[in-house]
């Protein structure tokens, strides 16, 4: 994809997540010390949605 094309993906996504037609999912929320546990569970069958660090 060219860049042009890149860009407009992201800005319909971005529009789509500002009207709320798209939402994301967070599965869990991992604090970043413990980042090679989110590793593990993003390996995992059956994972739903995004493992989130926090800092």
């Amino acid at each position: 994809m060219d860049n042009q094309t890149n860009e407009n993906i992201h800005a319909a996504l971005y529009q789509s997540l500002l009207k709320g037609s798209l939402r994301l999912i967070v599965d869990q929320e991992i604090p970043l010390a413990e980042a090679a546990r989110a590793h593990h569970a993003i390996e995992q069958p059956g994972s739903l949605g995004k493992i989130c660090l926090i800092p």
